[in-house]
C-alpha cells in the first residue's frame, strides 16, 4: 500500500522515512548481542531497513547518516543500545 502511494504520488514528496524496532528490557544473549558476530545494529539490522525504504521509494536517495550509542554501564553485551541512520 505504501509503496503504491508514493508510485502514485498521492502523499507527496518524501523528504523523511522512519523504520524501527525496540524494546524496554535487557538485550538477550543471541547472536545479535554480540558486535563480531553480527557487525553491529547497523549492519544487522540496516540491511533490512535498507531493502525495505529501498523497496518503498523510487527516487534517487540525497543522503545517508547514522549514529550509534552503547550504554557503558550495560556489560553483558557488546551491541549498541540505539541506532539511527538517516
Amino acid at each position: 500500500m505504501l509503496k503504491r502511494l508514493v508510485a502514485e504520488n498521492l502523499i507527496g514528496r518524501i523528504f523523511r522515512v522512519e523504520f524501527g524496532f525496540s524494546g524496554y528490557s535487557k538485550q538477550g544473549t543471541w547472536w545479535r548481542s554480540d558486535t563480531k558476530i553480527s557487525g553491529g545494529n547497523v549492519y544487522g539490522w540496516g540491511a533490512h531497513f535498507t531493502d525495505w525504504i529501498l523497496g518503498i521509494l523510487l527516487g534517487r536517495i540525497d543522503s545517508v547518516t547514522g549514529y550509534t550509542v552503547k550504554n557503558p554501564a550495560w556489560k553483558d553485551y557488546t551491541n549498541e543500545d540505539h541506532s539511527e541512520v538517516h
